[in-house]
């Protein structure tokens, strides 16, 4: 122990002696290994998080193939399920599942989760045990059973704060009392997606009371009625082939006696009964996996330029450490004794670096948080836990730890292998100028790489920056939206008119609110809502429109002019004439006049909250208001009914606010705030920028995709350009007796300049020529994954990638080649 603290004091002399080494080596390790594992933890949490499944491969997915590329199983009927478990024999279990949204309240606070209603063998199948409690069992799933309730670890430990008095406690689960029976096993997190992760399960049997929209499903016998994802535990003398056989043979069977379908006109569409499997866990969007693999080479190429410069650095320092190396042996020192003295050194320098590292990656990733939150605001179905991922950790500092150490071994076996009578003599740091084409592929490695990934990341910046967003014709400005999604706690519509009405007085009465309005806005499949205008008086219909509920402060918040007419009134209510206000392209296409004020529109109802309404009746709609055109994202006017949102009420509604005084980040958490205190049991389902409804392709996602991009590049020429120059530096330092000598020799200072740089900079070159055609080969087999064809190089892109790194190479090698040019001729020839 006395041994080893008495070699670390005498290695941290040696690091003080060198202290430009030292900080270029730690910062350098400290950045690259910072770097990658935010990048890797952020991209494990989002998409390569495991599923916590002992045996996944025994675990297969049972089900229609949805398409070729996109094997995703489709859902299955109730009757179905019935009839597969009761003819199968390729599983030794088959369950189902459902996912659902509900309102979680418990210890006082509530919250949007995301749940399943799974079936009583669920856990079993999976062979997964309790963390805490236990776990849903067959008996569970009996509809006269207790209810009970199993949440995740994660949530267990944010919610409940880990409390081991929580179990056994009543909690509310979309507004129905369940008993939390346990916590699952840590890691696991449902099994049918990755984001948004699963929260809580509860029986298949309570699934009807849980959310409105799984009402009726758990009872009906129409197998059309599809809800159930089927998953089973593949018999241990089965293979999957044998598994997918049966499955296609039960399936043609069920349709030949109980076919499936749909009116298509007068004619019924048969959907047969493709049954085959696909292993749970297994990625379904080919697609985004090639993306997904693009973006792995981006912090991989960060950490190579990192390690790369430990490397240069490394070597550089061993060179000029071979003098001091043979005059240690030369007193006695064993040559295991300088190798333990070098690989000690490099530990204490991976240590810090790790250290730095670690350090870096946590400041990102809230760096990268923070960003997000700005940019969406408050947003928890979606919200990605961004947190460090310890094995991420261990296999980036594990590979620059090993490219450490090889960097560290190689010249501490080459140095102590020497004769010491020509370490002492001709080797001589003031003899002879360094060893440089290693170290000169090594730069020119380092320069390829740093620069093919600039010029790769430039593609996604271009293809982002292609991408075409007009002008929705809204002023989202200064707005604010928060979704509530009074559904999801259980309240029928009296009493969610009642919280709706009780929210927007409080929303009126916020410091910093302007105008309130009520409105269903944010258009996703289990919201929107759209009509078909029916044809009259010779007029042809112009076709579908989106219906919107709103109350008539909605066009004031969302920046709406009114060209004629009126808004909506509180007294357009349920009881009152049907009224409906349009924009101006629905009025000319239509009425053919821009003032349809005082019309009647004749609608029915094609699509109510996500789902069809076939055969409605003919609703007539008095127009009393026109208001300024609406633009989807490539620009083409939209058609918008605006009706009252007290004649068509949903459950769901986002809140809209409007503000001079504060910003829309601001605004929506005083929003927030307002609806928690009303509404204390309902969760906000979203509560950020307004903007949030012009869709993920809005000015603010392209600026934080864009920023982020940018970022990571930048970080890399960055983090080149400064490796370069400590490589560089640290050489031509080395270098700068043998340029005495050379001036003492008749070398003026002009000559011994250029000569330096012209030496320093041809590997930043010939590495420029490998990376740019390195960058090209990777854009053009790149370029079917993007939407828009972009050109391969970007001549912009090319000289912001090559000049930084040409002018890093020249500074360093100017400043001690002036340094090194300046010396007294006998002052070097006395140094020798």
């Amino acid at each position: 122990m006395r041994g080893l603290l008495h070699d670390l004091r005498f290695v941290a002399r040696r690091l003080r002696a060198a202290p430009m080494f030292a900080f270029f080596a730690v910062l350098t390790l400290g950045l690259g290994i910072g770097v990658t594992t935010a990048t890797y933890s952020a991209l494990h949490r989002a998409f390569w998080r495991p599923l916590g499944i002992p045996d996944n491969a025994q675990a297969f997915w049972v089900g229609t193939k949805s398409g070729a590329r996109v094997p995703q199983p489709r859902s299955m009927s109730s009757p179905d399920l019935r009839d597969l478990r009761a003819n199968q024999t390729a599983f030794v279990s088959v369950q189902a599942t459902t996912t659902f949204p509900a309102a979680l309240f418990a210890n006082g606070r509530s919250a949007l989760i995301s749940g399943e209603a799974v079936t009583g063998g669920y856990f079993t199948a999976l062979g997964l045990r309790p963390m805490r409690g236990r776990l849903l069992q067959q008996a569970d799933d009996d509809p006269a059973a207790p209810p009970v309730a199993v949440v995740s670890e994660r949530l267990w430990r944010t919610h409940f704060a880990s409390d081991e008095q929580a179990i056994g406690r009543p909690v509310k689960v979309g507004g129905r009392v369940f008993v939390l029976a346990g916590v699952a096993s840590p890691g696991f997190e449902g099994i049918v997606g990755r984001v948004p992760i699963t929260d809580v399960w509860v029986p298949l049997s309570t699934a009807e009371t849980v959310f409105y929209r799984l009402r009726g499903l758990a009872s009906s016998a129409n197998r059309n009625r599809t809800w159930l994802r089927v998953f089973g535990r593949l018999a241990p003398d089965r293979t999957a082939a044998d598994a997918g056989a049966q499955l296609a043979a039960l399936g043609a069977a069920l349709d030949n006696s109980e076919p499936m379908g749909y009116r298509s006109g007068r004619e019924t569409v048969k959907i047969p009964r493709a049954w085959t499997t696909v292993r749970v866990g297994e990625r379904f969007n080919p697609l985004q996996d090639e993306m997904m693999r693009a973006m792995m080479l981006v912090p991989a190429l960060i950490l190579l330029i990192a390690c790369t410069n430990l490397t240069n650095l490394v070597l550089s320092r061993g060179t000029s450490r071979a003098h001091e190396f043979a005059v240690r042996r030369a007193l006695g020192c064993s040559r295991a004794s300088l190798v333990r003295d070098q690989l000690l050194e490099v530990g204490v320098i991976a240590t810090g670096g790790s250290l730095a590292g670690i350090a870096t990656a946590y400041a990102l990733l809230s760096m990268v948080d923070a960003m997000i939150t700005s940019a969406y605001g408050f947003w928890p179905r979606l919200r990605i836990d961004l947190s460090l991922e310890p094995s991420v950790l261990v296999a980036v500092a594990g590979a620059a730890l090993l490219a450490l150490l090889v960097s560290g071994l190689i010249p501490a076996l080459e140095l102590t292998r020497a004769k010491r009578s020509r370490a002492l003599g001709v080797d001589s740091p003031g003899s002879a100028p360094p060893r440089w084409r290693g170290r000169s592929n090594l730069i020119a490695l380092q320069v390829a790489a740093s620069i093919a990934l600039f010029l790769v990341s430039s593609l996604f910046v271009r293809q982002i920056m292609s991408t075409e967003v007009a002008k929705s014709g809204m002023n989202l400005d200064r707005s604010a939206l928060v979704n509530v999604p009074f559904d999801t706690a259980r309240l029928d519509d009296a009493g969610a008119r009642q919280a709706v009405a009780r929210v927007l007085d409080e929303l009126r009465r916020t410091p910093g609110v302007d105008r309130a309005a009520a409105a269903v806005l944010w258009d996703r499949p289990a919201r929107s809502s759209s009509a078909r205008i029916a044809p009259a008086d010779g007029r042809p219909s112009p076709g579908t429109g989106d219906l919107i509920p709103m109350t008539g402060d909605g066009f004031a918040v969302l920046g709406l002019p009114l060209r004629a007419g009126r808004t909506f009134f509180d007294t357009d209510d349920a009881g009152a004439a049907a009224v409906t206000v349009i924009n101006e392209g629905l009025a000319l296409n239509f009425f053919g006049t821009r003032n349809a004020v005082g019309r009647t529109l004749p609608i029915h109802i094609v699509m109510d909250r996500g789902s069809s309404v076939p055969g409605a009746a003919v609703r007539a709609l008095s127009v009393v208001g026109v208001v300024a055109d609406t633009y989807d994202r490539r620009g083409q006017p939209e058609s918008k009914i605006y009706v009252p949102y007290g004649q068509h009420f949903a459950a769901e509604v986002d809140f809209i606010a409007r503000s001079t005084s504060v910003s829309d980040n601001a605004l929506a958490m005083s929003m927030r705030n307002a609806v928690m205190k009303v509404a204390p049991e309902v969760p906000v389902g979203y509560a950020g920028p307004a903007s949030i409804i012009e869709g993920f392709a809005s000015t603010r996602t392209l600026r934080l995709m864009t920023i982020i991009a940018v970022s990571l590049a930048s970080f890399a020429l960055l983090l080149a350009m400064g490796g370069l120059y400590g490589v560089l530096m640290h050489v031509m330092t080395q270098r700068r007796r043998e340029l005495g000598i050379r001036a003492a020799l008749g070398a003026d200072q002009t000559r011994i300049r250029n000569l330096v740089l012209k030496e320093g900079i041809r590997p930043v070159l010939e590495g420029s020529i490998i990376g740019l055609g390195g960058a090209g080969v990777m854009m053009l087999v790149s370029q079917p994954m993007f939407s828009k064809p972009v050109s391969a190089i970007s001549p912009g892109y090319t000289i912001l990638a090559v000049i930084p790194l040409v002018l890093a190479a020249a500074v360093a090698c100017y400043l001690p080649a002036r340094r090194a040019s300046n010396v007294d001729p006998n002052v070097a020839l006395r140094e020798l």
